[in-house]
């Protein structure tokens, strides 16, 4: 499964790091042409990046989920990028983790990944 993120404070790419799965900046792709994850982080009051969006406005027919870091502090805006992406793309929520993520955070989204492969018979993963 194609993972993308996009991180500020590499909070994303230190979690995605953890998991060991597969993945990559978004920065390395212009445009996608196969389903992929998208894994971003939160800013402001529950946005996605500017960054996210423009290129998701190109490639967002691709997408078939998303993950979001965010900071519970921000209470019901936790981690509000995945679902205002969601919203957008009419794609599932696949996992919402605070900051860097705990261990058991990295276990819950590596199971959750798997599962989301295994009910999309066009996508395969790999570790």
């Amino acid at each position: 499964m194609l993972i993308l993120y996009h991180s500020m404070t590499g909070n994303v790419r230190r979690f995605l790091a953890k998991t060991e799965l597969p993945h990559e900046p978004i920065s390395r792709r212009k445009a996608v042409g196969e389903p992929f994850l998208l894994v971003t982080n939160t800013i402001g009051f529950g946005d996605a990046p500017e960054t996210v969006k423009t290129f998701l406005r190109q490639n967002g027919r691709h997408l078939i989920g998303v993950a979001a870091s965010g900071n519970r502090n921000w209470g019901a805006n936790f981690a509000r990028a995945a679902d205002v992406i969601a919203a957008a793309y009419h794609v599932p929520v696949v996992y919402k983790f605070e900051l860097g993520g705990t261990a058991t955070d990295v276990i819950q989204f590596r199971e959750r990944v798997k599962a989301f492969a295994k009910r999309s018979d066009k996508i395969e993963i790999t570790y």
